[in-house]
């Protein structure tokens, strides 16, 4: 926390770049963040303002300016949802960055996809790529998309053919690793066959993961209590999801 702890801070750029933060180690975060901008209560009396406003909170105990900034600022305090989503945005292209920079040493490269759905009931693809750089595996979590208007495996596949663009791994793509679902796996017109066409390297292994939950999920089943509990919980968000607003 050696940049947090520097109590010199001479303008506002310098005040934007504490709020940005030197050593935010973020990773994964950015939809933990982003979300925080689009669902929790930012007031002053909400007991989770969120990660972004909790982490500035965090911040200001350790850095006198910040917390005089954020306490008599009138014009630009920085904390606003639009800012909030342009750091997220600044901090997701320099990740991007240092991302190609490692795959341009890689000479081959995995797609890792998964689809779920987030707090709101909308369909959210992750986005992961594996690969080997100085004979180590690493595997960078890219980011969420919003796949709720189409996630037919044409849509899914629009998807992949633009990450292997932005990345510049056409000629690298040696797999790709889904769930089960025929959608994804499909042999004659699932997303796997059509990557499979047009990068003719990419082998499609089914998710291990994946497998060990189906087998949790067909165990847990076989118990009546645990069927009824978890068909109830995932029945949940449909019902809200289609329930009117008041």
């Amino acid at each position: 926390m050696g940049g947090v702890l520097q109590l010199r801070c001479a303008s506002p750029r310098s005040r934007l770049q504490r709020m940005k933060g030197d050593d935010w180690s973020i990773n994964g975060s950015e939809c933990a963040i982003r979300r925080a901008v689009q669902v929790y209560d930012e007031s002053n009396t909400s007991d989770d303002k969120g990660n972004y406003k909790e982490f500035l909170n965090t911040l200001r105990d350790y850095d006198t300016c910040l917390d005089s900034h954020l306490n008599t600022a009138t014009v630009f305090q920085g904390t606003s949802p639009t800012v909030q989503n342009d750091l997220i945005q600044a901090l997701s292209n320099v990740l991007k960055k240092h991302i190609k920079k490692e795959i341009d040493s890689a000479r081959f490269v995995a797609i890792i996809l998964d689809e779920t759905s987030d707090v709101i009931s909308k369909s959210q693809l992750s986005t992961v790529l594996r690969f080997v750089c100085n004979g180590k595996v690493f595997e960078r979590f890219i980011g969420f998309s919003d796949v709720s208007v189409d996630r037919t495996a044409d849509g899914l596949f629009s998807h992949v053919v633009d990450i292997a663009k932005e990345f510049e791994i056409e000629n690298k793509l040696v797999g790709q690793t889904y769930d089960g679902a025929s959608v994804m796996s499909g042999h004659m017109n699932g997303l796997q066959k059509k990557v499979l066409y047009k990068y003719p390297l990419a082998i499609f292994a089914h998710c291990y993961a994946h497998g060990l939950n189906l087998v949790l999920q067909q165990g847990l089943f076989s118990i009546k209590e645990c069927r009824i509990f978890f068909q109830t919980l995932s029945g949940l968000s449909a019902f809200f999801s289609k329930s009117s607003k008041r």
